[in-house]
């Protein structure tokens, strides 16, 4: 996009077809417990404990996966959901740590929830999703004064793509559109929200 600089898939999956994508073989649900809490560990050092969170606030996760970074903030105390697509995901984070999770879209919960959240998680979501634009509604219905936003995704400044190219793990089929530091501060100023701070990780430029 000339105007806020977003890369993105073309043409783009239909709601349907993305659904199927993230069935018990998405990558992301093969890896092993261990990984995944060290996973969920790394998040929670990096960004979560920074925030200064009240011990009864409420935390929503959205595209929670198996549910373990959820698990280990319901093991600190805090009120905890979660949304998740993927129906077998879903059935696991249920299951095995007894989370409240909601297997659907962000707009089919948003349209159920009565509730407002203190903090949501969009842990490499946001680079998944099909209409940024209904997504952002949905958040604004679930936000209230003061909810923070969390926003972890793959940078398309990243310095790898220069030298990577086509091999950047950022490209692959499940990320339909790959967001800068412009791209996301342009599609969350329309929902009245503002990059409060960014921080960048891993072996190239990432957000």
């Amino acid at each position: 996009c000339k105007t806020c600089s977003l890369l993105f898939n073309f043409p783009a999956y239909k709601e349907n077809e993305l659904k199927k994508l993230y069935g018990r073989n998405y990558y992301f649900f093969l890896r092993d417990e261990i990984s995944e809490f060290k996973r969920a560990e790394g998040i929670f050092k990096r960004i979560i404990s920074f925030l200064n969170l009240k011990d009864d606030s409420k935390i929503l996760e959205i595209g929670c996966g198996k549910g373990y970074l959820l698990f280990l903030l319901k093991k600190l105390g805090f009120k905890v959901k979660g949304v998740e697509i993927s129906k077998e995901a879903y059935i696991y984070a249920r299951d095995r740590f007894k989370l409240d999770i909601f297997n659907g879209t962000l707009e089919e919960f948003a349209h159920r929830c009565k509730e407002k959240f203190d903090l949501i998680l969009l842990i490499d979501l946001i680079e998944h999703i099909r209409d940024p634009h209904s997504f952002m509604k949905s958040i604004e219905e679930i936000s209230k004064k003061g909810t923070i936003l969390v926003i972890d995704t793959p940078n398309s400044d990243c310095r790898e793509i220069e030298t990577l190219r086509g091999k950047w793990i950022g490209f692959n089929p499940y990320h339909i559109r790959l967001y800068n530091l412009n791209s996301l501060n342009y599609l969350l100023k329309k929902y009245d929200f503002f990059i409060y701070k960014f921080l960048y990780y891993g072996s190239g430029k990432r957000n």
